[in-house]
């Protein structure tokens, strides 16, 4: 990209310029500060946009976090407006174009947040997080590919087979993480990215959720594996209460699951040592493929 690129970008003329223009813009933009100390990939376009990327990597595409975006708003989840979708160079994904919103990061205020506004925040996210519930799949997996690989799969490079069903995707579950817990329960829409880095409270104190790239429909539970708290706090007994804080905060949001809290965080069989998949898992593919059905079918509520 040229570094000597000084125009200013014009909101009124989102929608005309061309993508090559709006590429310059994107990469001579500030990145968006997540706290003082770490910067999101997202660029801070003007006063009312900016752009995130969002990548092309094994199964996942644009389209899924696209797709995501698009229900929720439709249910009533707060989803910053998408105005327009930049391919990347190099076949490296995709910007996309959306309504700024103005607040604070959660992971940059949730040392001094008060228990008192952490409650009120975690209401709205209960809601929201009951509006995408309601909405079922008779497959797993993100809404345009049906990939599952949300970060709960990452030591897993292919994860389950595409649209699996609640069978195969408990089969699978049920494998990589070694405990029969997983009994097929139907897939429901899930954000999977409910992290402090990933929610706004803007100037109103009302939430946001920013990052969609993990959202898919999942066994309900793991929205609650997702919630982490993915973020350094201080060693004092200010930090320990955060780290309290944070854990009334997911609890209100999406309930207790003892059962199968670490379910859906596949650890490594001791037959992957060598870096090669044995006949276990081979064959846990097969199931899947023989329980997966052909296509997608959403359910959505009323």
């Amino acid at each position: 990209m040229q570094s000597d690129f000084t125009d200013i970008f014009d909101e009124a003329r989102l929608h005309d310029y061309t993508d090559e223009q709006l590429l310059l813009f994107i990469g001579n933009s500030p990145c968006f500060a997540i706290d003082e100390n770490f910067s999101s990939q997202t660029r801070i376009l003007s006063h009312s946009f900016v752009a995130k990327h969002s990548y092309r990597y094994r199964n996942r595409y644009p389209a899924d976090e696209i797709e995501g975006m698009k229900l929720a708003t439709r249910l009533g989840v707060r989803v910053p407006k998408l105005h327009r979708v930049v391919p990347a160079e190099n076949d490296q994904g995709s910007y996309l174009i959306m309504t700024r919103i103005h607040g604070r990061v959660l992971a940059d205020i949730w040392m001094s947040l008060s228990w008192w506004r952490s409650i009120c925040l975690a209401l709205q996210l209960s809601r929201f997080v009951k509006l995408m519930r309601s909405v079922t799949s008779l497959t797993g997996g993100s809404l345009s590919t049906g990939a599952a690989l949300c970060t709960a799969f990452d030591e897993d490079k292919s994860g389950p087979v595409l649209r699996a069903s609640p069978t195969a995707f408990a089969e699978y579950i049920n494998c990589t993480s070694g405990v029969c817990h997983s009994r097929g329960k139907t897939p429901r829409l899930l954000s999977y990215g409910s992290q402090p880095h990933n929610m706004i409270m803007d100037d109103a104190h009302l939430l946001w959720l920013i990052d969609w790239q993990d959202s898919g429909f999942y066994p309900s539970y793991m929205e609650h594996d997702g919630m982490r708290l993915n973020m350094s706090l201080e060693n004092s007994w200010w930090g320990d209460l955060a780290f309290w804080r944070w854990r009334l905060f997911r609890w209100l949001v999406t309930g207790s699951h003892p059962k199968e809290e670490n379910a859906s965080s596949p650890a490594i069989p001791a037959y992957w040592a060598q870096g090669e998949r044995s006949t276990p898992i081979e064959h846990i593919q097969q199931v899947a493929v023989m329980h997966a059905p052909l296509s997608t079918s959403v359910n959505l509520p009323g």
